[in-house]
């Protein structure tokens, strides 16, 4: 199983059967844009729209932006969901200790 960095989604993609990482970003999600010498600036690959990988469909077509966008929004709104829950699950515990 191969996996890769990706620094948009910060975290480790998997490709799965068909899927090959993005000529444009290798598999980073981010494209740099070098503005002068002195500043670098990260966008967003234009070409997988951040997930880092593309299946053969994605190649010749486009990646579709409004699948890509939910879904992230989705992943990063449950993952804030579960910190949030058990760091206010760990303060009703300590505050249930001290009482």
């Amino acid at each position: 199983m191969i996996s890769c960095y990706n620094e948009h989604l910060r975290k480790d993609i998997i490709l799965n059967e068909g899927e090959e990482y993005c000529p444009k970003c290798n598999g980073g999600g981010l494209h740099v844009d070098i503005k002068t010498t002195k500043w670098l600036t990260y966008s967003r690959c234009k070409k997988c729209l951040g997930k880092g990988k593309l299946d053969w469909i994605e190649q010749a077509m486009g990646v579709n932006p409004s699948t890509i966008d939910v879904s992230i929004r989705q992943e990063f709104l449950n993952e804030a969901a579960n910190y949030l829950a058990n760091k206010i699950d760990k303060e009703i515990m300590n505050t249930i200790k001290v009482v």
